[in-house]
């Protein structure tokens, strides 16, 4: 019989990539959320590794549980870090994750 926990939709998580673990980030971690069936995984990129973020990448589970990209967003080229609407509605610009940066 399946738990609570287990039944629960998982929508998105959040990654932000770390200098000294890239591949347990990227990778590993990445298995690891198809295998419970998060729907969209976010890999976010930083600037010199500790400063603004410059790059989120989203991914989407497909049919056969494996992540694809659907889109990639860089500071330089887009003034909306995200602007999505499935599965959740949301949008963030690249100033507002720069607010508590000193």
């Amino acid at each position: 019989m399946e738990n609570q926990a287990d039944s629960r939709r998982h929508l998105a998580v959040v990654e932000v990539v770390s200098p000294a673990t890239v591949t347990a980030d990227c990778v590993d971690k990445r298995a690891e959320y198809a295998r419970l069936g998060i729907e969209q995984y976010w890999i976010v990129r930083m600037e010199n590794n500790d400063g603004r973020v410059k790059s989120i990448e989203i991914l989407r589970l497909n049919s056969a549980g494996v992540y694809v990209s659907a889109e990639t967003r860089f500071r330089s080229h887009n003034p909306l870090a995200i602007a999505i609407s499935d599965p959740l509605d949301v949008t963030i610009t690249w100033d507002a994750l720069d607010a508590d940066l000193d």
